[in-house]
């Protein structure tokens, strides 16, 4: 198994317990492939985590800014009748440690849209990731935890 594939198999064994299952997506957004996405839809809530390949030199906070709208359709994101929180993870080798940092890049307000609640950043190579979130830890930070969970537990079993 790749670690790309570890990494992927290890952040999906923490969500399946919140109810997040596998979704099928689009290949790729404005040429950032995507390697794996899940969903969790409830009467209340409607939250996306997809994990993309990040672009080398390319910091992914702009980018998961200006790809939340597709993502989020691709997602299950209706436009004024069903918002959809996403919690991006870039994956790449070399990409870490970031400048500006990430803080700047999630949506600090609920528009109902489809807005960025976490992003997480993966270094293949040296196993170090850094992360953001915003408000609404309530519910969807038990999300963003699995997630951070999932990327600890992959990097403590590669090294």
């Amino acid at each position: 198994m790749s670690d790309e594939q570890g990494l992927v198999a290890a952040i999906e064994a923490e969500l399946a317990p919140n109810g997040f299952v596998t979704k099928q997506t689009a290949a790729a957004f404005d040429e950032v492939e995507v390697v794996s996405a899940w969903v969790r839809k409830t009467f209340q809530t409607n939250r996306g985590v997809m994990v993309l390949r990040a672009h080398p030199r390319t910091h992914p906070g702009p980018l998961s800014q200006q790809l939340k709208i597709a993502i989020g359709k691709s997602l299950g994101y209706f436009p004024f009748f069903y918002g959809m929180g996403l919690q991006l993870v870039w994956i790449g080798s070399g990409i870490t440690p970031l400048a500006p940092p990430l803080d700047g890049f999630v949506d600090s307000i609920d528009n109902q849209r489809s807005i960025v609640q976490s992003i997480f950043v993966v270094d293949l190579a040296s196993r170090r990731w850094e992360s953001a979130r915003t408000w609404g830890q309530v519910v969807t930070g038990k999300f963003q935890d699995a997630i951070e969970r999932g990327i600890a537990i992959w990097s403590e079993t590669t090294r």
